[in-house]
């Protein structure tokens, strides 16, 4: 009984999946569509033959990087990225100045369930 459900539970999602995801690849841009501005990606550079032992943590690749790469670790720390805040900006209504971000703001991002399914 509980292999039949099974199988159930699987052709039925196979099915969903199967319903959603062409409609889901299907896009048309018109004239007016702001993806039609975005620049295309360019292939990453591969770095691999300039290791020689595998990188086990983040930091040991954060490592291996500045060896060559000096300075970005400081510029991106100064990111607004990195920093959760952006540059300053005046409040609508108010003559205050202020740096607006994640850090001091909402991010209904991650407080939202599909970014997270």
């Amino acid at each position: 009984m509980r292999t039949i459900l099974m199988i159930v539970v699987l052709v039925f999602g196979i099915g969903v999946m199967g319903a959603v995801w062409p409609s889901a690849k299907r896009v048309t841009l018109d004239k007016d569509s702001p993806w039609l501005h975005v620049p295309i990606k360019k292939d990453a550079f591969n770095h691999k033959h300039f290791f020689t032992g595998p990188l086990k943590t983040g930091p040991d690749v954060t490592r291996a990087c500045i060896k060559c790469h000096k300075g970005m670790a400081k510029e991106v720390q100064q990111s607004e990225h990195f920093a959760w805040l952006g540059k300053l900006t005046k409040i609508p209504g108010t003559d205050k100045e202020l740096r607006i971000g994640k850090l001091n703001l909402i991010n209904n991002f991650c407080i939202h369930a599909m970014p997270n399914i």
